[in-house]
């Protein structure tokens, strides 16, 4: 999701909350407002003080259960209210830092943009070589030999993770993609013409799952073949060289016994454009390889459908409803706005807790191993010093 898309979805929530607060708020009792100051105050205190061993929700739920307490009608709006209010104030805080990462978005937008006109020709070239290099005399696309299998509406796909980064990084990872079948054989190690987990894990090899709804997540193999008995039996492929459609073959099949069933494994040869369309490289998400063209083009045309000051006026509008709520329920905003401060910031805040403890740690290793180099040297003086004295 853009930032645009999270933008207009939490001033979407932030809309909602306020408007409910507005309407519940102007129910409420006054002696209930100044008991709702001391119960908010007091969990603001307890939650700020807790160092992080209390959670955000233990906050708010303790503070809905006091405050449920002090208006004893079983309608809850007191509690409503009072947490809109700070679910609102967090939720704005987190939208000012979306609007601001789009504002500093266009200003590199704008220097990169600048960059790349100076160095679009050389770009163009290094691309047309690299593309020309992967075709390798297709005209079409390059080809490459995914090797799998379907179960309950899942495509499992092998590939060797070869650069360690945990996804398939391109096409040229998928198990096959050099030599075909061959590569599963390779991975038989023992001979038994099966392929297990260990044996693939032992290759590097991980599994793609992609789901019915075009989802795809990276696991291990182990994660699939689970129990002893799961394996690929490469004794049953089967050469085939059948269209399937889209410029793809079937180029052999083969069974998978997984947990006492037999399902149908296949080797495929899929067009460039198909695996595009239908895989996550991480090559394309970090814009390398062949990718690079697209993503630069991508960043130099990047433009937000409304302005960054049209965006911030939204969100004064949104302060200035807020505003209402606080009036009417008698509230000092600068103290929740403090809180909110601290909770949304709370984890930079153990960040840097961390930090200071293992700079601390690091500073006493150091002093530590000075005073022992002190002593060692103290204890060559003095028998430097005895030996001087004995000649």
């Amino acid at each position: 999701m853009g930032l645009e898309s999270q933008v207009d979805m939490l001033s979407q929530k932030v809309t909602d909350k306020i408007e409910d607060a507005i309407d519940k708020s102007k129910e409420i009792a006054k002696e209930q407002k100044e008991d709702s100051k001391q119960a908010v105050n007091s969990w603001m205190d307890k939650y700020t003080s807790s160092n992080g061993e209390m959670s955000y929700d233990d906050f708010k739920k303790g503070l809905a259960g006091e405050l449920d307490g002090i208006e004893g009608t079983g309608e809850h709006k007191l509690a409503d209210v009072i947490l809109d209010i700070i679910d609102a104030e967090r939720m704005m805080s987190t939208l000012r830092g979306y609007v601001e990462d789009i504002g500093d978005l266009i200003k590199d937008n704008e220097g990169l943009a600048t960059e790349l006109e100076t160095a679009k020709a050389d770009l163009d070239d290094a691309i047309k070589e690299e593309s020309e290099n992967a075709r390798e005399g297709d005209e079409d696309c390059k080809s490459t030999d995914p090797i799998g299998f379907t179960s309950e509406n899942v495509r499992y796909d092998f590939f060797v993770d070869n650069d360690d980064n945990g996804d398939i990084t391109n096409e040229t990872e998928f198990l096959g993609a050099k030599d075909g079948f061959s590569e599963m054989a390779a991975l038989d190690k023992d001979g038994d013409n099966k392929v297990t987990a260990a044996e693939l894990e032992a290759g590097n090899v991980k599994v793609i799952k992609t789901h019915e709804d075009g989802t795809q997540e990276i696991v291990n193999a182990s994660e699939v073949l689970k129990n002893q008995t799961d394996s690929i039996d490469l004794s049953s492929y089967q050469s085939e060289n059948k269209d399937i459609g889209s410029g793809n073959k079937l180029l052999g099949t083969f069974d998978v016994n997984i947990n006492g069933q037999e399902l149908d494994g296949y080797q495929t040869l899929d067009t460039q454009n198909w695996l595009d369309a239908n895989y996550e490289f991480s090559d394309e998400v970090a814009g390398l390889g062949r990718f690079a063209q697209d993503i630069t083009t991508a960043q130099e045309i990047y433009k937000p459908e409304r302005s960054v000051d049209d965006m911030n006026a939204e969100l004064d509008e949104l302060d200035a409803k807020l505003d209402t709520v606080y009036t009417t329920m008698g509230f000092t905003r600068t103290e929740v706005k403090q809180f909110v401060e601290q909770t949304v910031d709370g984890s930079e805040k153990k960040a840097k807790k961390v930090e200071n403890f293992f700079a601390e740690q690091t500073k006493a290793a150091e002093v530590q191993e000075a005073k022992k180099a002190e002593a060692e040297k103290d204890e060559l003086e003095a028998e430097l010093e005895e030996e001087k004295d004995e000649e």
